[in-house]
């Protein structure tokens, strides 16, 4: 029995008709939907979980129950309600580390007289090398969707009786593609409609950056630029240096400006679809933004700042 219980877990699911094999976002609709008709989770399939994101702490522990043996698990649950079969514990701290799929219960271990300060939710990586001192940093999978595990997981944050008090802030890139993964982490989607009520995050705020918090970066990371660049040309006089400097910042006020005048036609029909949806007016700064992307006017408001 176990190694019928291992080859289940280990399996892929793999469609193939007429010959042909279905893309992998219809196999994932065919598997949720067989899941749901059995009222079971997905991964009861075996299926290979989708690379979740990353969390990273500072001054404080997460402590998760994690389930291990799905079958073992709920065939002891149905029984014995009271019994963890099936399940271990494992602990999160530091830097980058991978958010487990599967998690029934967290617990916050804190320093003594200390506290959570804030939740911040990522689209990259690369900010987990900050100081950001007594910050819980989740990161959704560098440069890409958020994962069925990081929205579970943040969804479970946001409920955690240590975090209610505690703001939860995303930060995405300026594009729709962005845009989209803010409204999946907040409002949730409709492909994964069915998991809504345990894969959104209500309490998330946009926090950028905005169009004219990448227009003020040059300016701010200048003095930054300078003293790098002093490090590794130290014989260069100020007047060189200053040269250098100007030169850098105009070509980056340039990719950063070539960037803000483009659109494409499925930045166009990606906005659309969130009008039709209506979160948009529930978001004004990111309607805002989105705006701006595609270069709408807005009443009032200068579309080009």
């Amino acid at each position: 029995m176990l190694a019928l219980q291992q080859s289940l877990k280990m399996r892929h699911i793999q469609y193939i008709e007429a010959g042909r094999r279905l893309k992998l976002d219809v196999v994932k609709r065919k598997v949720n939907d067989i899941a749901l008709t059995l009222g079971i989770h997905p991964a009861a399939f075996g299926v290979q979980q989708q690379a979740g994101g990353t969390i990273s702490t500072n001054g404080f522990t997460l402590e998760n129950t994690v389930v291990t043996n799905l079958f073992e698990w709920e065939n002891r649950r149905r029984s014995q309600p009271k019994m963890v079969s099936g399940t271990k514990k494992e602990k999160l701290r530091g830097t980058d580390v991978a958010i487990p799929p599967l998690v029934l219960e967290m617990r916050i271990i804190l320093q003594k007289d200390s506290q959570v300060d804030a939740v911040i939710v990522t689209e990259h990586r690369n900010l987990s090398t900050l100081d950001i001192g007594n910050v819980l940093l989740v990161m959704t999978q560098t440069g890409g969707y958020p994962s069925s595990t990081t929205k579970e997981y943040l969804n479970m944050l946001s409920n955690h009786p240590k975090l209610q008090q505690v703001p939860f802030l995303c930060f995405v890139d300026h594009d729709m593609g962005g845009f989209s993964i803010f409204q999946t982490l907040k409002y949730g989607s409709k492909n994964q409609a069915w998991g809504s009520q345990n894969m959104v995050c209500p309490r998330l705020e946009y926090a950028g950056p905005t169009r004219q918090d990448l227009r003020d970066s040059v300016r701010m990371y200048r003095p930054q630029w300078v003293d790098q660049y002093k490090i590794n040309h130290p014989s260069d006089t100020d007047a060189q240096v200053g040269e250098r400097a100007d030169k850098w910042a105009k070509s980056m006020r340039t990719k950063i400006g070539g960037k803000f005048s483009k659109h494409t036609a499925k930045d166009l029909e990606k906005s659309r679809s969130f009008e039709k949806l209506g979160w948009l007016e529930l978001e004004p700064a990111v309607k805002r933004e989105v705006n701006l992307t595609i270069g709408a006017k807005i009443a009032g408001v200068c579309t080009d700042p």
